[in-house]
């Protein structure tokens, strides 16, 4: 803890903490909680001015149908986190809400951004359907794969450790299949 003080003072935020009179580690307990609120606090903000962004050249495009179609993307992924910050392990044991999740959290972005692509572009509603349903399958599809990476990757590749997402039964439903093929091979033989 002594020798962290050093690199403690020069923190955004150490000010602050000198009016607080409860020595070296009190001060660096401090300055480690002020920097992690400030550095989430910064993320949402970055978030948040990213999003403005993005609404702005959505709003110069002109086209209401693509400002919805994006907006709903973005309400999905809210969706998606929540659905997974909030269900039991239980319920995230089922097929369906393995796809509803993932429709939420990724194939939503990517199949709204398709079919906002046909419309810009002048196509049919019938293409625009289409390049929809491309896109939430392609969106899936990711997905599974991303998925199955963390059986098959390391955890320099993933960036996290890998088996994290099972462990937090994020992705428990890839295990039931992993399962159900070692069953079914070893019912072959």
């Amino acid at each position: 803890v002594k020798s962290a003080a050093p690199q403690q003072e020069s923190l955004p935020g150490h000010h602050f903490l000198r009016i607080f009179r409860g020595g070296t580690a009190v001060r660096i307990i401090l300055a480690s909680v002020f920097m992690e609120l400030f550095c989430v606090q910064l993320s949402v903000l970055a978030g948040d001015f990213l999003l403005s962004r993005a609404c702005v050249a959505l709003a110069a495009l002109g086209n209401t149908e693509v400002v919805s179609l994006m907006a709903t993307a973005v309400g999905h992924l809210v969706t998606g986190e929540t659905m997974q910050m909030s269900t039991s392990r239980e319920q995230r044991r089922s097929m369906e809400y393995y796809l509803q999740k993932t429709y939420y959290k990724t194939a939503s972005l990517i199949s709204n951004s398709c079919k906002a692509v046909a419309i810009l572009a002048g196509h049919t509603a019938e293409v625009s359907v289409l390049a929809y349903e491309y896109g939430r399958n392609l969106g899936l599809a990711f997905q599974l794969i991303d998925d199955v990476l963390d059986f098959t990757g390391t955890s320099a590749s993933l960036g996290k450790g890998s088996l994290s997402d099972i462990r937090h039964v994020i992705t428990a439903i890839l295990s039931f299949f992993l399962l159900y093929f070692i069953y079914s091979i070893h019912h072959l033989e």
